[in-house]
Order: structure tokens, then sequence, then C-alpha cells
């Protein structure tokens, strides 16, 4: 169960990150995102992140990795939201703190959601953000394999399940 719950926060984690991408990828510091995702919560490719690290603790069946993941993610994003909120803050001004009123940081409100009618896209930064995103896939992918060269007794056994 463990394991599946890991294969579905993944596949959410990768697909949020992409949905994320589509509404910043080539515009990040030249103008604000607020429509999509970014309309919900203000940190959607944090959460991506914290899902995917999560997800891959799970994933690989190794529930305190995926809680020792998790704690990484809570002791240092936090600086890292602080930095870019002075910098957005710095940047955009009083239409940024207007957002920050409205949106929340971490939980998403489902009810605040909008989204252009369109949008203009960079095809690099989108290509760019996909292969980003799909890191959390392929670092399981990865485990997986040396689990198999561990099978066949290619590789000493680490961790046991």
């Amino acid at each position: 169960m463990c394991e599946l719950l890991g294969y579905v926060m993944l596949v959410i984690a990768t697909l949020g990150r992409i949905w994320c991408a589509l509404f910043i990828a080539g515009t990040k510091n030249g103008e604000l995102s607020c429509g999509g995702p970014y309309s919900i919560v203000r940190n959607p490719l944090y959460i991506g992140n914290f899902l995917g690290l999560v997800g891959f603790g799970f994933a690989v069946e190794q529930p305190v990795l995926a809680v020792l993941l998790g704690a990484v993610f809570a002791i240092g994003y936090p600086s890292v939201v602080a930095r870019e909120e002075k910098d957005l803050e710095r940047i955009f001004g009083q239409r940024y703190r207007e957002y920050c009123a409205q949106v929340p940081r971490w939980l998403p409100k489902w009810s605040l959601y909008r989204e252009p009618d369109s949008l203009t896209l960079s095809p690099r930064y989108v290509r760019k953000a996909i292969l980003d995103a799909m890191w959390f896939l392929w670092a399981f992918g990865i485990w997986e394999f040396f689990e198999e060269l561990q099978k066949f007794g290619l590789l000493p056994t680490f961790f046991q399940n």
C-alpha cells in the first residue's frame, strides 16, 4: 500500500510540476504568475517537490526515507521561499503584496482557481521544465535498476525491505 501511495505521489508531483511550468515557463521573474496553479497556492512547484520527495521514499518502499526527505524539505524550503518572496516583492511591489494577501503560501484554496483564456509559451522553457519535472520518475527508475542489480548479486545490498 505504501508503494502505491508513493507511485501516486510521484505522478501527481510530475504532472503538477508540468502544469506549473505551463504558467511560468519563460516568464519567471518577468511577470507575476497568478493563474492556474498559482491562483490557488503561491508555491505549487515546491508542493510538487515535497510530494515527489516523499513519494519517492514510499515508492521505493523505504518509509523512513520518505519521512527523512519530508523533514529535509520542511527544514530547508522555508528559507528558500522567504528569499524568493523578498525578491518577488522587490520586483512586483504592491501587486505581489496583494497577491500574498489573497493566495495561501502552502495549502491550496481551490475556490480561488482561475486561468487565462490563453497562454504565451516558450517551447524551449516548456521542454526544459518537463525534463526537470521528470527527475522524480528518473530517480525511481534508477533506484529500481540498482535493486535489480542487487538481486542478481552484481551490487551489495545496503537496504532491506
